[in-house]
């Protein structure tokens, strides 16, 4: 009895120890769960403080809060290894509605200035990121090159395609004004701008590129833009000193451009008066000659501002194409430019980032412009001079300002200056219709004019002025050729009249109106399957259809379907529909991202438990069923006694 005893506990506890060891593999694997599942994504670097040369802020997502909020850096490479870093800095973790994860801002302080630091960032529990570097600002006078740009919004591929082209250049940091996202409130848009700056802000030089953005009209204000970025101040208006030379001013043109922002403005520029360099920077600009036109609160309320206190560049957006002006002094005159750059403002627009490109117009301060996907490149020199490029998608310069030195002291004025009086028209151009022939008795009638005006109308034909408010349709037209002008009156009474435009209307025209498709399905958002329904409409009967997926090969449908197996991340979406008169439609191109969902951590002692109990249990029944197999057959009452006892008297 006793050695029966002894050979069912041995056996009992040689199995337990065995599924424990088992167990361990599963425990551990569990608890590197997190580590596996949630590394550091959308890194990148801003400063919230106006010392370049001291401080940065490192940001990054990641899906639990408890990742991490750690960044361990030195000023020599350690290839990664978190362990090896001398010095560490932790940071805090936040999230808001409609994010899609935790943030985390951890501000890196007391460093040497222009100096390069390599870093990680994560944590214990979630683990840290590749090994990236970021230099600081120098405090002595020393050759600085910066990036400009703006208007990311719309097409991500083209974004992607700037952003790739400005970082073979290294530029110390980047101004990005306004529009990085059609909808503020949309989170899908801003993962896919900050997965952006994550692959491609990083310069030849291997160091990470910092951004310095402003507010524009599409941010809408929203929680999103202010989570997702650490700023100095309110984070509406704010400035750095880069050095001792250069200073920059960033300002909201979204709020009140009079009141705290103005008069903050007016003490900014006081303070860094004699700063050799001084550049300012918000989305809407004071002189456009592009779509949108000129933004007049901001040239009334902040020119004058630029002009007493020699701000030599003014960076802008929100018009879709690229803008030089002459020299503009608005304080000495309202009308003309100055003889060089050292006696005014330059004024860049600069809105070529992604989104969809506007006409380029001109009128008497424009000194270049250009319709096309770009961003500005600015060298400042110890020998007090600056160049100024301006870089198309593949990099090559177009057009440029070499040898500019800074805006010189004026003597200040005595008395008033008086006011020049406005003697100069307003520049109207029409889009449509244009010098082609129409097959619709309605054409669509589209203009834009240089400045605000008291009264707008069109001619047509030689006929009486119709006046408008805005852009309209020309309805009921005759058959035949028609002559169109279009005229405005500014806030100072000069009439400007368009070019004459001519036109015909044929009705009898072949049908060369091309389909209208509308996607349904995919939406511009986050999925979290890799198998989407798309679903679409179609204005007329079809003779084809074809979808291409990622810019690649069309593929041939007939109907809506499902796209399977779709891989993690960004993808791109065109439709193309051929109608029965051969003429062939394209849908407007979505965006959408696959991120397939994924178990968070599981508790590892819970798994431990379990494997640990359930192997016991499947021992003990094993050996019972050992012990029965090897008793003789058929049992007699003896083999039942000998069963009953070893059950339950052992």
């Amino acid at each position: 009895m006793i050695k029966r005893v002894s050979s069912w506990m041995v056996h009992f506890l040689m199995i337990s120890l065995i599924l424990i060891i088992l167990a361990l593999p599963t425990f551990l694997l569990c608890n590197g769960s997190v580590e596996a599942l949630d590394l550091p994504t959308r890194i990148h670097l801003t400063w919230q403080h106006s010392d370049m040369s001291r401080t940065i802020t490192v940001t990054w997502q990641t899906r639990y809060a408890e990742s991490g909020n750690t960044v361990v850096y030195d000023d020599v490479s350690r290839n990664g290894s978190a362990s090896l870093y001398r010095y560490s800095a932790m940071g805090t973790a936040q999230t808001y509605l409609g994010a899609s994860g935790y943030i985390h801002d951890v501000e890196l302080t007391d460093l040497k200035p222009n100096s390069t630091y390599y870093f990680v960032c994560g944590g214990q529990n979630g683990g840290y990121s590749n090994e990236r570097s970021f230099r600081t600002a120098p405090v002595q006078s020393s050759h600085l090159r910066f990036v400009v740009g703006g208007d990311c919004r719309t097409d991500w591929l083209k974004r992607d395609e700037v952003s790739r082209a400005m970082s073979k250049f290294n530029p110390n940091f980047v101004l990005l004004g306004g529009d990085l996202v059609t909808d503020g409130y949309n989170q899908t848009q801003w993962d896919s701008f900050f997965d952006s700056l994550d692959s491609y802000w990083i310069g030849n030089d291997n160091l990470t590129i910092p951004i310095i953005p402003c507010l524009g009209n599409h941010e809408k204000n929203a929680t999103n833009y202010y989570e997702q970025f650490a700023l100095p101040g309110n984070e509406q208006w704010y400035s750095f000193n880069w050095g001792k030379d250069v200073h920059i001013t960033v300002l909201n043109s979204e709020a009140n451009p009079t009141g705290d922002q103005l008069e903050w403005l007016e003490n900014d520029l006081a303070s860094h008066e004699n700063y050799t360099w001084k550049f300012v920077l918000f989305h809407q600009p004071p002189f456009s000659s592009g779509q949108h036109g000129n933004w007049n609160e901001g040239r009334e309320h902040w020119s004058p501002l630029f002009d007493k206190y020699r701000v030599d560049i003014v960076f802008s957006g929100h018009d879709h194409d690229y803008e030089r002006s002459k020299a503009i002094n608005y304080t000495a005159s309202k009308t003309s430019p100055q003889s060089s750059y050292s006696m005014g403002t330059m004024y860049i627009v600069s809105g070529g980032w992604g989104a969809a490109l506007y006409p380029a117009g001109s009128t008497w301060w424009t000194e270049y412009s250009s319709s096309e996907y770009h961003f500005v490149l600015v060298d400042i020199f110890i020998n007090r001079t600056l160049n100024l490029q301006t870089k198309d998608i593949l990099g090559l310069t177009f057009d440029e300002v070499l040898q500019k030195s800074p805006i010189m002291r004026a003597p200040v004025p005595v008395g008033p200056t008086p006011t020049p009086i406005d003697r100069t028209p307003p520049t109207i151009s029409i889009w449509s219709p244009q010098n082609i022939t129409y097959a619709s008795t309605s054409v669509p009638l589209i203009f834009t004019v240089s400045e605000k005006t008291s009264w707008i109308s069109y001619g047509l034909d030689g006929q009486a002025t119709m006046t408008i408010t805005e852009n309209t349709n020309l309805t009921g037209l005759s058959e035949g050729i028609h002559s169109l002008v279009v005229y405005a009156k500014d806030m100072a009474g000069n009439v400007g009249l368009s070019p004459r435009v001519y036109f015909t209307v044929d009705t009898a025209l072949p049908d060369t109106t091309p389909p209208t498709i509308s996607i349904l399905s995919p939406e511009n958002k986050t999925y979290d399957a890799p198998d989407t329904q798309l679903t679409f409409t179609v204005d007329e009967s079809v003779s084809w259809m074809a979808y291409s997926l990622d810019e690649q090969a069309n593929v041939t449908i007939t109907e809506d379907l499902t796209l399977y197996g779709l891989t993690k991340g960004t993808h791109s979406l065109i439709l193309y529909v051929r109608d029965t008169a051969g003429n062939t439609g394209t849908s407007e191109k979505i965006y959408f991202t696959v991120e397939p969902k994924q178990a968070g951590p599981t508790q590892p002692w819970i798994v431990a438990v379990i494997t640990v109990i359930a192997g016991v249990a499947f021992a003990f029944m094993g050996y019972i069923i050992h012990t029965l197999f090897k008793m003789p057959r058929p049992l007699n009452r003896e083999g039942k006694i000998r069963f009953k006892s070893l059950c339950f008297n052992p």
